[in-house]
C-alpha cells in the first residue's frame, strides 16, 4: 500500500521514513499500516500492539523470500563481487571469506568440500547452457545466496 508523502506527522512523509539503504539496523521506523514486506515475512511484531517478547520462527516462507527476493539477489551479487575482488586468492580462502562475511565464522572442511564441488558443477551447467555473462560471478553469487538462505544466517543461535 503506497501512502502519499504528506500523511505522516511533523512534516515527514513515507519516502523520508523508507529511504533505501544497504545498512543493517536494529531500530527501524515503522508506519503502523505500512509494515515492509521483509518485516512481515520475518514475523515482526504488530506495531499497533504492545509485545513483551518476539515470537521465534523459522518457516519456509522466509527461505523462499531469501531465494526469490530481488533485494537478496542483488546483495548476493554484491557479496560475490567483494569475495572475488582480491586477486591471487585460492578458492578455499574465498570460501572462508564468504562464510566469515555472511555467517561470522570460517567454513569447516566438509563445507569447503561441498562448496568447491558445487562451484565446479554449477560452472559446468552454465557452460553447457552457453551462459553469456560472467560465469565466475554467477557461481559465487549463487553460493552467497545459498548462505543468505541458510537457517544459520536467518536465526541467531
Amino acid at each position: 500500500m503506497e501512502l502519499p508523502n504528506g500523511q505522516l506527522k511533523r512534516g515527514k512523509g513515507l519516502q523520508d521514513v523508507k529511504k533505501p539503504t544497504n545498512f543493517r539496523s536494529v531500530y527501524l521506523p515503522v508506519v503502523r499500516d505500512n509494515v515492509s514486506e521483509i518485516l512481515q515475512v520475518f514475523d515482526a511484531a504488530d506495531p499497533s500492539l504492545i509485545m513483551s517478547k518476539r515470537d521465534v520462527t523459522t518457516v519456509p516462507t522466509q527461505a523462499l523470500f531469501l531465494m526469490n527476493s530481488p533485494f537478496v539477489l542483488k546483495q548476493s551479487e554484491q557479496l560475490a563481487k567483494r569475495i572475488l575482488e582480491p586477486k591471487g586468492v585460492d578458492p578455499a580462502a574465498r570460501i572462508d571469506l564468504a562464510y566469515r562475511l555472511a555467517l561470522g565464522r570460517v567454513a569447516n572442511e566438509h563445507e569447503r568440500s561441498d562448496i568447491t564441488r558445487y562451484l565446479a558443477e554449477y560452472r559446468r551447467s552454465l557452460d553447457a547452457a552457453n551462459f553469456k555473462g560472467n560465469t565466475n560471478l554467477a557461481c559465487w553469487s549463487s553460493v552467497c545466496q545459498t548462505l543468505f538462505a541458510s537457517g544459520e544466517f536467518r536465526y541467531v543461535y
